[in-house]
């Protein structure tokens, strides 16, 4: 037979595994938000719901969570800890909006000073970006190649005749680009 005592501890272990799971989930839903102001704290409020405790009798130290004890309390049209559950919530939920809008602020001052560093570029900017440079590296190709100029050699190939050799122009004045292998001498 189980000790009381351990089931209370396994219990609450249990619920603080699954509300862990629950808020890392809300987190992923949540990264979507780009703006964070609004984004931490709805995961706050989430974090609050999910981890105040609430004592069931007065006399015990027996806890609940708070959010659990709400549910019950409107679900059977009870009120016996429905205010006890209410006042938890918004006690907790009061010291750590004010403590969450404390360091926020402090976080504000301190990118102020500091200022405001450069935006990151998006990843269809960054790939229309790597495109027009493609796109005016390889029309730089095509124009030297009508000129007659293969292009600037590589510093790595400048002195390299087999190199020399084995780029030739085609009837149609581009390069070739493949590099026949040389087997035998």
């Amino acid at each position: 037979m189980m000790d009381p005592q351990q089931d209370y501890l396994l219990a609450w272990s249990a619920y603080g595994i699954a509300a862990f799971v629950g808020l890392m989930v809300w987190f992923k839903m949540t990264s979507w938000i780009s703006w964070r102001w609004l984004r931490e704290p709805l995961r706050l409020l989430v974090a609050i719901l999910l981890f105040v405790p609430s004592p069931v009798l007065m006399d015990e130290p027996i806890y609940a969570p708070s959010i659990a004890m709400l549910a019950l309390d409107i679900l059977f049209k009870s009120s016996a800890n429905l205010w006890r559950a209410v006042a938890d919530l918004s006690m907790y939920g009061a010291i750590a909006f004010i403590i969450y809008f404390a360091l926020a602020f402090v976080r504000f001052l301190w990118e102020l000073w500091r200022g405001k560093p450069e935006p990151k570029p998006s990843k269809a900017a960054k790939k229309a970006q790597q495109q027009a440079a493609q796109k005016a590296h390889n029309q730089a190709e095509h124009e030297a190649a009508k000129q007659g100029k293969v292009g600037a050699p590589r510093s790595r190939y400048e002195n390299d005749p087999e190199l020399d050799e084995a780029i030739r122009i085609d009837s149609n004045g581009d390069r070739r680009l493949r590099i026949e292998p040389k087997l035998f001498k």
